[in-house]
């Protein structure tokens, strides 16, 4: 175990050394030979870089307006950064424009990060040590279920926005969260006797249903509810009801239509075993659903100036609406999330065995909720630090790939700290959860960012996007659902899960 830890610590001083800025707000310094600046340039502005535009969705432009008079034609441009320091940087043109060798750095840190980390992970998943592989196999099949879940999530998002007006979001996304749950609990119904089949559709499923869940809470809180951090909060008690009314209807579903009623044995196997992972699926979306829209809300606390539009996006360089203060509350509040709840979650644990139907689901989605609202205010502390902190914006891509690297190092610690199969509910089992949605996440945004990147410029970039996003889930979600699946099952049998 101390092996493991070690060459953990090791991997994150790898990754800290390769990050050549420091987050007190100095911008990075250029490895390239300096050249004099012309004595009559004009002023440069302090806080963002000449040649940067505002970064949308994952990827910075070249903006050609800035100094049409430089030579098109020359092997060296000259760039001036956010500090006001002229450079010269060698580059290459293209049909795309002008690559400078800064774009290496992303390159090599991921690169870096896949090696090391890929690298323990394999050895976690074929240690001998007790728990330590089982509870890698069953973070690793999560993670891949979390990163297509939180991909297809944002490809909807993307199509949604470009197609439809604003005012139509909320049925729209009612309507689909309806057809995707009820088709979700048919399919998971006619699947019932195949267990390895419904473990695998059920498993994905619940983190599809999750993420539609939460976006349809932050539309509803965008559209509603931005008057005033109470008046945002008071908004959690319209989503719970919304939920509950999914809920009612699923419930319905299960009593009229599939003849059952939840809660009591079945003589039917097949029955218990649809109930036994549905419930998970119901679970996951009703937790996520709430997590999603209260990390908003406690941002809008923290920070206290004005709702966090368009997901808090700022041009590249600029001054964000928080401090280094509001960053520490949010990752405080993040942390006290984790420990107090996952206490709670512990203490809750051994009562499941005895309790009812509804208490049992109960302590279900409050363990879910807790183990998604310290994920996701630690990684929206992540986009406040990383992604929007002024020099880190400036190197979109870059800053996600570095953070995504700290999440999988703070999974790998999770996991390791994860060494014991007592409780499925307790507070072991919350560490591992919190890993696959921390690598799922961060690794997911990464990606995201690289795909409009790849798409910027063309025609119908949401399509294209949305488009390659099903293929991936083509491809991939049978592979995890037949392979992978079948492996982490048997871990959680080995586990008592």
């Amino acid at each position: 175990m101390r092996s493991f830890l070690l060459a953990s610590s090791l991997v994150v001083a790898v990754i800290a050394l390769s990050v050549d800025k420091d987050l007190g707000g100095a911008q990075s310094k250029h490895l390239d030979a300096p050249a004099a600046p012309a004595a009559a340039a004009a002023p440069v502005q302090p806080s963002i870089g000449k040649i940067h535009v505002r970064y949308q969705g994952g990827h910075e432009k070249a903006d050609d307006s800035d100094d049409k008079k430089k030579d098109e034609d020359s092997d060296k441009a000259e760039t001036v950064t956010a500090d006001g320091v002229a450079t010269q940087k060698i580059t290459n043109k293209g049909a795309a424009g002008v690559l400078t060798e800064g774009g290496s750095k992303p390159i090599a840190v991921i690169m870096l990060a896949s090696i090391l980390i890929g690298a323990l992970v394999f050895a976690m998943s074929q240690t001998s040590r007790p728990h330590v592989a089982n509870n890698t196999i069953m973070a690793a099949d999560n993670v891949v279920a979390i990163f297509l879940a939180v991909l297809y999530f944002s490809a909807f998002s993307d199509v949604l926005e470009a197609t439809t007006d604003p005012g139509h979001h909320i049925p729209l996304l009612f309507a689909h969260i309806a057809i995707v749950l009820f088709a979700a609990a048919f399919m998971a119904w006619k699947l019932r006797a195949r267990s390895a089949s419904i473990a695998g559709f059920c498993g994905a499923g619940a983190h599809f249903c999750g993420f539609m869940g939460g976006h349809f809470g932050h539309v509803l809180q965008e559209h509603h509810f931005t008057m005033s951090p109470a008046y945002c909060a008071a908004g959690t008690f319209a989503l719970l009801l919304i939920v509950l009314l999914f809920l009612a209807g699923l419930y319905m579903l299960k009593t009229k239509v599939f003849n059952f009623t939840p809660g009591r044995e079945s003589e039917d196997e097949t029955v218990n075993t649809f109930l036994d992972r549905w419930d998970d699926v119901e679970n996951d979306f009703s937790s996520m659903t709430l997590a999603l829209y209260f990390v908003i809300v406690v941002r809008f606390a923290i920070v206290g100036d004005k709702y966090p539009e368009d997901g808090g996006d700022i041009d590249p360089g600029a001054e964000p609406d928080h401090g280094k203060g509001h960053r520490n509350l949010m990752l405080a509040w993040s942390m006290a999330c984790l420990f107090g709840g996952g206490v709670l979650v512990h203490m809750l644990a051994p009562r499941l065995a005895t309790a009812t139907y509804v208490p049992k689901r109960a302590i279900g989605i409050f363990t879910g909720f807790v183990t998604q609202s310290w994920v996701f205010a630690f990684l929206l502390w992540g986009k406040m630090t990383f992604y929007e902190e002024p020099s880190w914006s400036v190197e979109p891509l870059f800053a996600r790939i570095v953070f995504a690297g700290m999440c999988s190092i703070f999974a790998i610690v999770c996991v390791l700290l994860a060494t014991s199969g007592d409780h499925v509910f307790g507070f072991r089992s919350l560490l591992v959860t919190s890993a696959s949605f921390l690598v799922g996440i961060g690794w997911e945004e990464t990606f995201e960012g690289a795909l409009d990147a790849l798409f910027d410029g063309m025609d119908n970039a949401h399509y294209l996007k949305a488009a390659t996003a099903v293929g991936i889930c083509f491809v991939v979600l049978p592979i995890q659902i037949n392979f992978c699946k079948p492996l982490s099952m048997a871990a959680e049998e080995k586990e008592g899960a």
